[in-house]
C-alpha cells in the first residue's frame, strides 16, 4: 500500500488507520518523490492525494497511466468537483474519497480495491 499525502498530520492517521487493518504502508509526501521510485516498487494500491506541492494527484495518475502502470489508485480530496471526478475516473481511478472521510468507509473501499491487488 502506498500513500502519497503531503499534510504529516493526515498522513500519520491514515498510516495509523492502515496499520490497524495490517496493511504494510510506505508513505511518500509528494507525487514526484513516488513515481521516481514507483518502477522498484512491488504492484500494490496507491491512496493519491490531490492536491500536492509540485506535481499534483491528477497529473500523477496520468503519468501512472502513460507509464502502463494499472495499479488500482483510490483519490483523496478535500473539495470534490464534478470535473476532478470525471478527470479521475477517465484516466482510471478506482475511487475518489473527499476528506474528511469515516475509517470505514476507506476500509470498504480497500476491502474491494485490494482484491485487485491480489490478482
Amino acid at each position: 500500500m502506498y500513500l502519497v499525502e503531503d499534510d504529516e498530520a493526515v498522513a500519520r492517521s491514515l498510516m495509523v488507520l492502515l496499520q490497524m487493518r495490517d496493511l504494510k504502508v510506505d508513505h511518500f509526501a509528494s507525487a514526484d518523490a513516488f513515481l521516481r521510485r514507483r518502477p522498484q516498487l512491488p504492484r500494490g494500491c496507491v491512496l493519491l492525494d490531490v492536491c500536492l506541492p509540485g506535481m499534483d494527484g491528477l497529473s500523477a495518475l496520468r503519468e501512472l497511466r502513460r507509464q502502463s502502470c494499472d495499479w488500482p489508485v483510490i483519490m483523496m480530496t478535500g473539495h470534490a468537483e464534478f470535473d476532478l471526478e470525471v478527470d479521475a475516473k477517465r484516466l482510471g481511478a478506482t475511487k475518489i474519497l473527499e476528506k474528511p472521510f469515516a475509517p470505514d468507509v476507506l476500509f470498504a473501499e480497500l476491502d474491494e480495491v485490494l482484491g485487485l491487488v491480489v490478482a
